[in-house]
């Protein structure tokens, strides 16, 4: 069991990067405060239980939307490439490197020293552009184009962890999440947006959480 001092670094960590705590995690707290926990030992929590969960939500939104969000970081690098490629990009870093080397010299720059700095600068945009081409083939193999592809390969995604989901399963959960929220549509948008509140309403909680227990600790008389 996680001790008063153990619980209070892990709060800290809870207040910056907040997440749901586990059920083990929840009755250790509920002891360290005093109270009492159910008799009875929760039942096994898991991923698919006999009734939609918020965690169930958010671990299958959280695999459905991260290949869009593969897409649209896919799509960024695509564009990135497009421009380091583009005779634009040097004619643009050529009239602005009297002015960088200024800031960053305090003698006037010689024809040398430009022919260097292009040079350099050629070099750098070479292993730039590969970098970034390395990692829109990885990047094509994991995203979907849509949220039905993205369905489709988060349930593929679950049956290599084990786990068996169909496509229309995840298409029924992630309903539902709409319908909790009251929204007219849930796409990779609206999921950020929701995250973000639930985020916060777990940090504002943690910190709740963190304050007792430190108020609690400072009541006590020292030993």
């Amino acid at each position: 069991m996680t001790t008063k001092r153990g619980w209070l670094s892990k709060l800290k960590t809870l207040k910056t990067k907040p997440r749901e705590l586990s059920p083990v995690e929840c009755d250790e707290l509920i002891l360290l405060l005093g109270g009492t926990t159910r008799p009875n030992h929760r039942p096994e929590v898991r991923f698919l239980g006999g009734s939609l969960r918020r965690g169930n939500w958010t671990a299958i939104a959280g695999v459905v939307f991260s290949f869009l969000e593969n897409a649209e970081r896919l799509a960024q690098l695509e564009a990135e490439i497009q421009e380091l490629c583009s005779p634009d990009f040097m004619e643009k870093y050529l009239a602005e490197l009297p002015c960088r080397w200024s800031e960053a010299h305090t003698s006037e720059m010689t024809a040398e020293n430009r022919d260097d700095a292009v040079r350099i600068t050629e070099e750098s945009v070479v292993v730039e552009i590969a970098r970034r081409k390395d990692r829109v083939t990885e990047l094509r193999q994991i995203s979907a184009k849509n949220r039905a592809q993205a369905e489709r390969m988060a349930s593929e995604w679950f049956r290599k962890h084990g786990i068996t989901l169909t496509a229309k399963q995840i298409q029924n959960e992630l309903c539902a999440i709409q319908q909790a929220a009251k929204l007219k549509s849930l796409g990779l948008g609206e999921w950020r947006e929701l995250m973000a509140i639930e985020n916060a309403r777990v940090a504002r909680r943690n910190a709740r959480t963190l304050e007792g227990i430190e108020k609690e600790g400072g009541s006590q008389p020292n030993k």
